[in-house]
């Protein structure tokens, strides 16, 4: 019961990962081109679909995203990804529940 309540309260942030897609007239795609983890790059090659799974690293996936900035697919990192990187690691090695643990990091560094 609690991975489903964790699975729905994370499935935002899943889809989110797949959906963060800029274009309009004159512009090519933009938006992330991998479906997990921490290593995020942006550009026009973004995966149609992802897969459902779940790793701890996209918990921070929430935290960047793509603009198209002077023509450029930029990467915009909000400062709570580095953070974020840093609960998941500490939380992967340090925790049983590394989901609560990660959460439970993020709020106290907020």
């Amino acid at each position: 019961m609690k991975q489903l309540l964790i699975g729905l309260i994370f499935l935002p942030l899943i889809l989110s990962g797949c959906t963060q897609i800029q274009s309009g007239p004159g512009l090519e795609k933009c938006g992330i081109e991998q479906c997990h983890g921490f290593d995020v790059t942006c550009g026009s090659d973004i995966p149609e679909a992802c897969t459902q799974e779940f790793r701890l690293e996209d918990t921070c996936r929430q935290f960047v995203s793509c603009e198209t900035i002077q023509g450029q697919c930029t990467l915009i990192e909000d400062e709570k990804f580095e953070t974020c990187k840093n609960c998941v690691e500490q939380c992967k090695t340090d925790s049983v529940d590394a989901f609560s643990c990660v959460n439970e990091c993020l709020n106290n560094n907020n």
